[in-house]
């Protein structure tokens, strides 16, 4: 067989036709029809009266525009499919390709038709034409999909399916497109290689998610991740969207992993973005970002970081208090494996000059006051805390208090203070 089959005349049913694969392509059929199909029809409906007109009486043909006739008929084929007339579907088709014969919709109809009658071989000839007019049409990109996956061709298959995304990123919910990709190893190798080239759809496939049951949002997360390993970025917002949501159904561990990858403002540390370059007081995106508070008796604000100490990379917190109890003032919720760590961090008074009004807590409550006894090492000059975590919880709170009472600088009680260059690291086992 050729593409350049004859249309005009039924295929013949292949005997290697079973009913299964028949049904499958009605059941799509169906679905595409009520959907396309009614859109089509309604704006072909003054070309259907019209159409009408010049059959039931007499006159010329021309008085129907050509542009109406020709959306009528594609609306009876789309109808016919819609309603199960396979036959009338067929016979509408070979009109309308004998019509409209540069419409890659018409030879997709048909070979939509012939497929729901179990005539493989017809329904391949007419999609070999529709094939060779371009890559937008619903049918024809289904169909050939299809074929791909019938032979274990993923990459074929995911190219179809990522035209077919490309046109609407809507059918991301269609898991009866995604599910034959998505749910084997091969196919979502093929999906995340597809990234690379960042279809507008991936924005969507990682921002779409709060309607997206759990399960599916793994998968994504999978896929992600495959396309991260090839050097793919979707960037902090939409990567933020995706990671939120998978903490709040818990699986914060897979969230923050994505978020790493996809967020290049969270840096390579266990403490993301510990620099606080990309740190703002706006709402945050992702549950990994630092959170800050500010109220009546404390304020906070960044100022760039200092060259000695900072190394003038990113921005330090600072913060003014009056306020007569323990504050806190920033957190971030960090997933870390059990085990030992030191916390570090550099903090230092209005005077320059480093000083204890900043505490830490590091444990599985949001607002902990379980503050860890630091020290100052003499070398760095940062404050260190060790401690040692369990898995009693998903995730940690890692939070800054400011305290009052206690000397910033040169004898100034309370005051400004500020804070930078947040580090955690896991201790060498002995």
């Amino acid at each position: 067989m050729t593409d350049t089959a004859p249309l005009s005349a039924g295929g013949g049913v292949a005997t290697g036709a079973g009913p299964s694969g028949s049904a499958r392509v009605r059941s799509k059929v169906r679905r595409a029809g009520l959907a396309v199909g009614c859109l089509i029809y309604a704006a072909a409906a003054l070309g259907i009266g019209l159409d009408r007109q010049t059959t039931d009486k007499a006159g010329p043909a021309t008085e129907v525009p050509a542009l109406f006739a020709r959306e009528a008929l594609q609306a009876r084929v789309w109808l016919a499919l819609a309603a199960g007339d396979w036959a009338g579907a067929a016979r509408q088709g070979e009109a309308l390709v004998s019509r409209d014969p540069f419409n890659p919709a018409a030879p997709a109809l048909l070979g939509a038709a012939r497929a729901s009658l179990g005539d493989a071989k017809g329904a391949e000839a007419a999609y070999r034409v529709a094939r060779q007019m371009g890559w937008r049409d619903n049918l024809t990109q289904r169909y050939w999909l299809d074929r791909a996956l019938e032979r274990g061709d993923y990459t074929t298959a995911s190219a179809h399916v990522d035209a077919l995304l490309r046109q609407r990123p809507d059918l991301l919910s269609d898991r009866d497109l995604l599910d034959p990709l998505e749910r084997s190893d091969q196919g979502q190798q093929a999906l995340a290689t597809r990234l690379v080239a960042r279809p507008d759809w991936l924005i969507f496939y990682m921002a779409d998610v709060w309607d997206t049951p759990r399960d599916i949002l793994l998968i994504r997360a999978a896929v992600l991740g495959r396309a991260a390993r090839l050097g793919v970025v979707g960037g902090c917002e939409p990567a933020g969207k995706i990671a939120f949501r998978l903490a709040q159904l818990g699986e914060a561990a897979v969230a923050s992993q994505l978020w790493h990858e996809h967020c290049p403002a969270a840096g390579t540390g266990l403490v993301a973005d510990g620099n606080f370059a990309a740190a703002t007081f706006s709402p945050t995106i992702s549950p990994f970002d630092w959170q800050f508070v500010s109220n009546s008796d404390v304020d906070t604000t960044f100022a760039p970081a200092p060259k000695d100490g900072g190394g003038g990379v990113g921005q330090w917190l600072t913060i003014s208090t009056s306020a007569p109890f323990t504050r806190i003032v920033a957190s971030q919720f960090i997933i870390v494996p059990a085990g030992a760590y030191r916390l570090s961090w550099a903090s230092r008074g209005h005077t320059g000059a480093d000083t204890p009004m900043v505490q830490a807590s590091l444990d599985c409550a949001m607002n902990s006051d379980n503050w860890l006894p630091a020290t100052l090492d003499s070398r760095s000059q940062r404050w260190q805390a060790e401690v040692t975590l369990g898995d009693t919880c998903a995730g940690k709170w890692l939070n800054f208090a400011v305290r009052p009472g206690v000397t910033a600088g040169a004898g100034v009680r309370g005051g400004d203070v500020s804070l930078g260059t947040v580090r955690l690291e896991p201790l060498a086992k002995p």
